[in-house]
């Protein structure tokens, strides 16, 4: 048999391969055995009523206890969610450099001693939405949460480093929000003046204090500019007290956490020692995948992602599956939350899971998935 040129037995070339296929046998057996990643399928778990829902505990019988409601008001990106998370203890609002992330008014509660404050941060408005009645909605939507309150704190960012576009906006709001205060005071003023002739005594109109709150002085330079807007703030003597802080190093936080203790005034406790928030686990998972989600993608694109927590599995181990879907309606968005081969999902992915087992002290099986659909209205909460 001739086979390229080269005489060649067909019963020795037949054995020839036969131990060449012998040995390359041998040597994958001689390697240590690798152990393969298996991912179970399991079926998703739709959230159901208790998911959404929240039970809450009676609170206790405490003796001599104290109560205090606090409004915590301010421009956006101030570092009202920041502030409220340090206050607490721990992640209840989610917090990131885009504007408006957060969006409803979240209670965050700190329980010390014989007394539980109650924080409300309220939301900011959207990155050039610049109209005066969009700027009117907000300060509203803010003004129902202080009317209620025992102590307003309006946060201030001491950089003021807000881009030229929305420099208008953050001044403007901060107008409108010292003129309602002034408003308040006037309207406090009248309606002790009727109460008296009328013989009525109501403290809570003595009570209610409005707080100045200059947050990110680690970033300040120059302390000639700080003492400049603490004395420009401070012109219609609207303020009761002024802290300077930085909520995200925890700078004189707790001086300021101190202070409100001890304005809180005798009432019953409204929730468990143990309670930091009343937001169900399924509106905090929500927040901290948003919060990554916002945080890696800026500018107009995030508000044009839809969130869809389509899975919500408990296994008896105790861990948690969490199927979330980021819906879009573009490719070019999808494209964005993907990321260059998946570098940006894979970056919100790893964030958020860390997050998620710390919240909930537990481990969380994460799954993400970006998903383009022509139209969202069935999404659409």
């Amino acid at each position: 048999m001739k086979r390229y040129g080269i005489e060649m037995n067909p019963i020795e070339h037949q054995i020839k391969l036969i131990e060449e296929q012998e040995k390359k046998i041998r040597e994958e057996r001689a390697q240590p055995i690798r152990k393969r990643r298996t991912v179970k399928n399991y079926d998703i778990t739709p959230p159901d009523a208790s998911t959404l829902s929240m039970t809450l505990e009676p609170p206790p019988e405490i003796e001599n206890s104290k109560t205090l409601n606090v409004a915590i008001i301010g421009a956006p990106n101030a570092g009202k969610s920041t502030l409220v998370n340090t206050i607490v203890g721990e992640k209840i609002c989610a917090v990131s450099p885009t504007e408006h992330t957060t969006r409803d008014t979240v209670l965050g509660i700190l329980s010390k001693d014989n007394t539980q404050i109650l924080f409300h941060d309220t939301p900011g408005i959207i990155k050039n939405f610049n109209r005066m009645s969009h700027v009117r909605e907000f300060v509203n939507l803010a003004w129902g949460v202080v009317r209620e309150a025992d102590v307003v704190l309006l946060v201030v960012d001491a950089t003021n480093n807000n881009s030229s576009d929305t420099e208008f906006i953050v001044g403007q709001l901060e107008e409108q929000m010292l003129q309602l205060i002034k408003q308040m005071r006037i309207e406090q003023a009248n309606q002790k003046s009727i109460n008296n002739s009328m013989g009525i005594t109501d403290d809570r109109l003595d009570d209610k204090e409005f707080i100045l709150v200059i947050n990110k002085v680690d970033l300040i330079r120059k302390k000639e500019n700080l003492i400049q807007l603490i004395s420009q703030l401070n012109e219609g003597n609207i303020f009761s007290d002024t802290f300077i802080i930085s909520a995200t190093s925890n700078i004189r936080v707790e001086g300021l956490t101190n202070y409100l203790i001890g304005k809180a005034k005798p009432g019953r406790w409204e929730f468990t020692e143990n309670t930091s928030t009343d937001q169900t686990e399924f509106f905090r998972a929500e927040e901290i995948i948003k919060e990554k989600l916002y945080s890696k993608l800026r500018h107009e694109i995030p508000y044009s992602v839809i969130q869809s927590t389509v899975g919500w599995t408990n296994f008896k181990n105790g861990d948690l599956r969490i199927d979330h879907d980021f819906i879009v309606t573009k490719p070019s968005h999808k494209a964005f939350v993907l990321g260059k081969n998946g570098q940006t999902i894979k970056a919100i992915y790893l964030e958020a899971k860390k997050d998620l087992e710390k919240v909930f002290n537990r481990r969380v099986h994460l799954f993400l998935s970006v998903k383009q659909k022509d139209n969202t209205e069935h999404y659409e909460k």
